[in-house]
């Protein structure tokens, strides 16, 4: 592990960050006023404290992590390259075609990689792109991906304080300086790349409604979400079906109040839905069993024999529809408001269940406070209901499947950034009075 740093990776990676900043700054975020250039300035080297802070527990603490497996399977890939430049084409090819290759030369398969799966590939693919500018440096390729979530989130900051002006004092918290943000979508992980193609979709759809070129940002968009179905396809699943859901709601809502017809049209449509999911539930099976199996598997593998002492006790899933659904409620509190500040076994999670502490606390006071503005809220905009619904998919998906709070902390951190959102939305939110003299 040690050798995955030396002295000069720690000047390199000064020279980059400096490299880089100028070049972000000249290039790509050049009309920044004096207040966002500090923002991005303070935001940017958070992000490569971070990476670097990242880096040093990979080598001096943890001693193995998924990011060295990819790296050293990038290690793999380029060396078939630099063989033969015609093996370019396994960046492009599935991971079966790579790996029935590497199965066959020794040489490179002494070198540990990770890339079994599709998911792990696609990283193994942007390491090994990354590979050669960053001199075959582990802290540098972690250091690039930092860079492509910097690039990524500021973007989105930019975007969202146009989008909601009533609290862009309060945006740059939650998309820019939340702990779980800068460390776990800053190294080699696949929440780092979900996170960073998540806002630039939201960019692009931002851009589409106020600018032109719509069919080659519409391209962008769907390579974005693409590489999101490769990396994280629940959270794919999870943004498809928020938006068709709030999509579909709004259209209702509004043929309902239109006239008598349409009050009419949405009771049918409403009553043939529920008809056809009651007689066609064994269609859900499979995946109901699906997510079931999994969360129990998990269960036994983080239960109480375990060693890990980051893991905690779910209580197994009964194997029916009402069974997976009395624990959907817990599995969703489990996701953002754990782990408790008792529940630390490791320095590691301090951070994040300090994080999870003032969220829970923020989000009681929203709904105390403005509880009653939360159907306003929602309407206001679209996309803050289409966020809602995310958090709330994504979180109850990963809460009832995962059992241990390092990992735990990691998967929920794509949806973070929109739950802060929607809480401070909520909080700074105007009584429905006020609302109405202004």
């Amino acid at each position: 592990m040690i050798n995955l740093l030396s002295g000069i990776d720690y000047l390199l990676l000064f020279i980059y960050s400096i490299v880089v900043f100028y070049c972000l700054k000249k290039f790509i975020f050049k009309n920044l006023n004096p207040l966002h250039t500090k923002i991005f300035l303070a935001f940017f080297i958070l992000k490569i404290f971070a990476v670097l802070s990242y880096v040093l527990l990979v080598v001096y603490y943890w001693q193995l992590a998924d990011s060295v497996h990819v790296f050293s399977e990038s290690k793999n890939l380029v060396s078939l390259i630099t063989s033969d430049f015609s093996n370019i084409k396994y960046l492009f090819l599935p991971v079966e075609n790579y790996n029935s290759v590497i199965n066959l030369d020794m040489s490179l398969k002494s070198i540990p990689g990770g890339s079994g799966i599709e998911s792990n590939y696609f990283l193994t693919r942007v390491c090994t792109i990354f590979y050669p500018v960053s001199l075959g440096k582990y802290l540098i390729i972690n250091f690039w991906f930092g860079i492509i979530s910097a690039i990524a989130q500021f973007k989105l900051y930019l975007v969202l304080i146009k989008v909601y002006p009533k609290i862009k004092d309060k945006i740059s918290i939650c998309i820019l300086f939340i702990p779980t943000l800068l460390f776990y979508t800053s190294p080699i992980y696949k929440e780092t790349l979900c996170l960073s193609f998540l806002c630039f979709t939201i960019v692009l759809f931002y851009n589409i409604a106020n600018s032109g070129r719509p069919l080659f940002k519409f391209l962008l968009i769907l390579v974005n979400l693409f590489f999101i179905f490769l990396l994280k396809s629940y959270i794919f699943y999870a943004l498809l079906i928020s938006c068709a859901f709030v999509l579909l709601s709004r259209f209702l809502r509004k043929l309902f109040i239109a006239s008598l017809f349409g009050k009419i049209f949405v009771f049918l449509f409403i009553g043939i839905v529920f008809y056809l999911i009651s007689q066609n539930l064994d269609v859900f099976d499979s995946y109901m069993y699906s997510l079931i199996d999994i969360s129990n598997m998990n269960q036994q593998f983080y239960g109480p024999e375990s060693t890990d002492t980051s893991a905690f006790e779910f209580g197994e899933i009964e194997t029916s529809f009402s069974g997976l659904l009395s624990k959907i409620p817990f599995g969703l509190y489990t996701c953002y408001f754990r782990p408790y500040l008792w529940e630390i076994n490791k320095p590691i999670i301090l951070f994040s269940a300090i994080e999870s502490f003032l969220c829970f606390l923020m989000l009681l006071a929203a709904i105390v406070k403005r509880g009653r503005n939360f159907t306003t809220v929602l309407r206001e905009n679209t996309m803050t209901y289409i966020m809602f619904i995310f958090v709330l998919m994504l979180g109850i998906i990963i809460g009832i499947t995962t059992f241990n709070f390092g990992t735990l902390v990691r998967y929920k951190s794509p949806a973070v950034p929109f739950l802060w959102l929607f809480i401070f939305l909520l909080l700074y939110s105007k009584p429905k009075e006020k609302a109405l003299n202004d």
